[in-house]
């Protein structure tokens, strides 16, 4: 009998166990360019409460920290200690 979900054919008392990996949008928001089409792409889809436009805000603000921050990591291990204060 073959599974719906995963197409897996499976026996009488089998079960399947699938797995899921978490996805984080702003681990893919790398570019300026990234972040526009991002943000142009929730102007077409928010149904007109802005909501879906505020939430890519704040990926894309959550993606420029960290950015920001590996950014700041790279330099200090490149031997420029930055103060932080």
């Amino acid at each position: 009998m073959a599974d719906e979900k995963s197409g897996k054919r499976r026996g009488k008392g089998q079960t399947i166990i699938e797995t899921f990996t978490r996805w984080n949008v702003t681990d893919h928001l790398r570019t300026e360019e990234d972040a526009r089409l991002y943000l142009e792409a929730a102007f077409k889809e928010d149904l007109g409460d802005g909501r879906l436009i505020r939430a890519a805000l704040k990926d894309i603000a959550r993606a420029c920290n960290m950015s920001d921050l590996a950014q700041g990591a790279n330099t200090a291990s490149a031997g420029d200690r930055a103060e932080v204060g």
